[in-house]
């Protein structure tokens, strides 16, 4: 999946001012005001992680209907 689709479904992106492959966005797991979660490309790999709630990519997808192979898959 490509990472702007991916982006897309989420609220609040931002792209981080000190990396190219990183963004921020507010998690969609919990009741987010602020972005809190980051979401990162490696590899062609999507991972992400919030630091207010500790979800991580799985649970990012299940929350916005997404599967989670798509995030292992051209993320570019």
């Amino acid at each position: 999946m490509s990472i702007d689709v991916y982006l897309a479904k989420l609220e609040k992106v931002r792209k981080a001012n000190h990396c190219s492959d990183r963004w921020y966005a507010c998690c969609p797991c919990h009741n987010d005001k602020h972005p809190s979660l980051c979401i990162t490309v490696n590899n062609d790999k999507i991972l992400m992680h919030c630091f207010s709630c500790g979800a991580n990519g799985m649970d990012v997808s299940e929350t916005i209907g997404v599967q989670a192979y798509e995030l292992f898959k051209q993320a570019t």
